[in-house]
């Protein structure tokens, strides 16, 4: 069994793993619906990507036995329309929201696709003795190129569905016995990669304190149950890694503490610390056990100039040459200023390094053990042109440098993009 550890993560906490999922929230009860908020919103609008390196390729890959091309960067364009819904009724509060995006490459064509994001919520509450969330979400998108799955012509979207559903009741005022249970499923498109299809079921019970003022405490008990519809004979790159097929079912449990605090007006914290531990059914090598956990920092510092940072460490389910999960931490910063009445400066910095483990008997000579160093370093400008319409510009640089030979790249990337709002 492997045991993993990130230490600086354990003095902060937040959101973790994919397989953690949805956290029971309370609701404060409200008598009726603010007039100043629309019930309904309307989003249209589009963006243009030039990227040096979209295929997201190592200087000395030929991207033409892969992709059927030499050339290296592309336009990306993407149109979106989308529409939500935002009403609170009594105790009750009803969100949907939708949204298409169609995206067209000029270069690569063949990964023209169209995605979209739709789902419900709905925060409920009976008296104050009952809270709870129940809501849905489905999303299409094309995977992301940083993985190789988008090899030999063929394109892969991913389909996902997330069910969910928590409960609360409070046995005083300030402590309630929290419930939950979600499912989430993906589904690739490309033959290729359908071992990497997942369903996840997640069960929850625990304890929530919450005084009412501002601060809240909670800790759960969390089961994940994972099974993989198609058994993997081939990792992502086409390597064969069973004749028979790998059954890459697993079982998991996680001991977790959440909180959120409000230091002051402009100021919260929120996160999560854990210990998780991760079986497979089939190939214990694989195992995992170790802190998950992660930080959102939300900090208002002056009128004009915010900051959000994100620290987290959990499991990723990815099964990439060498592993499979990937063990990820990642540090993220997005400072925003305003400049003026009119202009709007956010940057970002993002830090991630990537463990993949478990053993997968792989292709001999591929390295045992794969670390990726992954960072992003940009910033973008908003224009509000008019009330209800904004320009943007950005400029954003992605590079990964990797312990595996020819995995590393550089992508230099420019945005431009407008978006009204009604």
């Amino acid at each position: 069994m492997r045991t993993h550890f990130a230490g600086f993560a354990v003095l902060v906490a937040a959101a973790a793993s994919p397989a953690m999922g949805q956290a029971p929230q309370q609701v404060l009860p409200t008598d009726q619906f603010q007039p100043d908020q629309p019930v309904l919103r309307f989003d249209v609008g589009g963006n243009i990507e030039y990227h040096s390196n979209l295929l997201k390729l190592d200087d000395g890959v030929d991207p033409t036995p892969l992709y059927g091309s030499s050339k290296r960067s592309d336009f990306m364009i993407t149109g979106f329309a989308g529409v939500a819904f935002d009403r609170e009724y009594s105790l009750q509060r009803f969100r949907a929201d939708a949204r298409v995006d169609p995206t067209k490459f000029l270069e690569y064509s063949q990964f023209d696709f169209v995605g979209y994001n739709a789902g419900f919520n709905w925060d409920w509450a009976v008296g104050r003795a009952l809270f709870g969330t129940a809501g849905v979400r489905f999303r299409r998108n094309l995977s992301y190129f940083l993985n190789g799955t988008q090899l030999n012509g063929e394109v892969n979207l991913e389909s996902r569905q997330n069910y969910y559903v928590t409960g609360g009741l409070r046995l005083t005022p300030n402590w309630a016995l929290i419930a939950g249970a979600d499912y989430l499923a993906l589904d690739n498109s490309a033959t290729r990669v359908n071992y990497a299809d997942y369903r996840f079921t997640s069960y929850e019970l625990g304890m929530q304190f919450a005084p009412g003022t501002g601060t809240e405490v909670g800790f759960v008990y969390r089961r994940t149950n994972g099974d993989y519809p198609n058994r993997q004979i081939q990792d992502s790159l086409g390597q064969i890694i069973s004749t028979t097929g790998i059954d890459n079912a697993f079982s998991q449990d996680a001991y977790l503490a959440r909180l959120q605090i409000r230091p002051s007006d402009d100021s919260r914290i929120a996160g999560e610390i854990g210990y998780t531990s991760r079986k497979f059914d089939q190939v214990p090598d694989r195992d995992f056990s170790g802190i998950t956990a992660g930080l959102n920092l939300d900090w208002r510092p002056t009128g004009a100039t915010t900051v959000q940072v994100g620290l987290v460490r959990g499991l990723l389910s990815q099964d990439l040459l060498t592993g499979s999960f990937v063990d990820e931490t990642t540090l993220r910063v997005t400072p925003s200023t305003i400049l003026t009445g009119k202009l709007t400066l956010t940057g970002v910095l993002a830090y991630s390094i990537r463990s993949f483990q478990g053993e997968q008997g792989v292709a001999s000579g591929a390295a045992s053990d794969r670390e990726d160093k992954l960072t992003t370093i940009g910033a973008e400008l908003g224009y509000a042109y008019a009330r209800n319409i904004t320009l943007t510009a950005g400029l954003r640089n992605e590079n990964r440098s990797s312990s595996v030979s020819g995995l590393d790249f550089t992508d230099n990337i420019v945005t431009l993009g407008v978006k009204a709002t009604f």
